[in-house]
C-alpha cells in the first residue's frame, strides 16, 4: 500500500510540473590542524570571567580520511570567528572559505567550547559544533554543492586546534 501511495504522489507532483532530479550524494570525513592568526578581545570582564573575541585562523593541514577526495588538500581560512566565553566555556560562530586551485566553497559554522582541568593539572579545552556549506559560494568542483557537517576537537601542546569533521553533501 505504501508503494502505491508513493507512485500516486509522484504522478500528482509530475502533473503539477514538479520533476525529481537525481543528485550526487556523498559523505566525507577528515582532520585538520588549525592555527590562530589574529584574535581581538572586544570585551573582558575579569570579575565574571567573560570574554568576547573576534579572530581569524587558517588550517595548516586538511586531510580527507574517508570519501572520494573532494575535500582533500584544501587551503582553509576562517574570518570572522566570534566567540563569547565565560570561564572558558561558551559559544562561537563564523565563516570559512576553503580552496584548492579554482575549486572553492564557503561555510558558516557554530559551536560550543568547554575548558576543564586535565589530569596533568593543565586546562584542556574541547569544542564541537556544526557547519553548513553555502551553495551559491561554490566554484569549480564545488559549484552548487550543498552540505552539512559536524566538527569536534581540542587544543594541542603547541596551541593549535586539532579538529575532526564529517560532511554529508549533494550536488
Amino acid at each position: 500500500m505504501r508503494f502505491k501511495r508513493y507512485w500516486v504522489a509522484m504522478a500528482v507532483l509530475s502533473a503539477m510540473g514538479f520533476h525529481a532530479v537525481a543528485a550526487d550524494i556523498g559523505y566525507a570525513e577528515g582532520t585538520e590542524v588549525i592555527t590562530g592568526e589574529k584574535v581581538e578581545i572586544f570585551a573582558e570582564d575579569k570579575a565574571t570571567g567573560r570574554m568576547l573575541s573576534v579572530g581569524s585562523n587558517r588550517s595548516k593541514v586538511v586531510k580527507e580520511t574517508k570519501g572520494d577526495g573532494l575535500f582533500q588538500n584544501l587551503s582553509k581560512s576562517c574570518s570572522p570567528a566570534v566567540w563569547d566565553l565565560t570561564r572558558g566555556a561558551g559559544t562561537g560562530q563564523g565563516y570559512c572559505k576553503a580552496s584548492r586551485g579554482t575549486d572553492s566553497y564557503a561555510i558558516e559554522f557554530n559551536g560550543y567550547c568547554a575548558t576543564l582541568m586535565g589530569g596533568n593539572g593543565k586546562p584542556a579545552t574541547k569544542c564541537s559544533g556544526a557547519w553548513k556549506m553555502i551553495p551559491a559560494a561554490g566554484t569549480g568542483k564545488f559549484a552548487g554543492v550543498d552540505g552539512v557537517g559536524q566538527w569536534w576537537g581540542g587544543f594541542n601542546e603547541a596551541g593549535d586546534f586539532e579538529e575532526q569533521w564529517t560532511v554529508h553533501y549533494q550536488k
